[in-house]
């Protein structure tokens, strides 16, 4: 053999080891990344429980508001339906507005005379 032919030998077994040296760190690479997909894995895995639990929940809560709803359908069809309680609602605004004004009069008229208390009786007493 020419010491060319020994020479090129030789260089292509450096090759190799290199190539083997670099395959060995490609296959530590992929041991690392398998590794890594195991981590990424349990993670999806405990997500996915999360979320079913979460819909789980979402469900019962959704359960539960239609019943409240129900409910509270069937007590306003007792009362008389959303009409009446339209009225109720005025009907107390009134009441409260009547009793702030009442409650202005008299005590507006601690200071003032007798006549004008009575003259306020006597306009209170005409709403009845």
């Amino acid at each position: 053999m020419y010491q060319e032919e020994k020479d090129k030998i030789d260089n292509w077994k450096n090759d190799i080891k290199i190539q083997d040296k670099q395959l060995e760190d490609v296959a530590v690479d992929v041991k690392k990344m398998k590794l890594n997909v195991k981590d990424i894995e349990k993670g999806i895995d405990r997500i996915g429980r999360n979320i079913d639990k979460t819909n789980n929940m979402a469900g019962k809560s959704q359960t539960a508001l239609e019943k409240s709803n129900k409910k509270l359908k069937e007590i306003l069809e007792k009362v008389g339906g959303p009409a009446n309680f339209c009225v109720d609602v005025v009907l107390i605004c009134v009441c409260l507005g009547l009793i702030a004004v009442l409650y202005n009069l008299i005590k507006n008229q601690t200071g003032k005379s007798s006549a004008t208390a009575a003259t306020t009786l006597r306009i209170l007493g005409s709403f009845d």
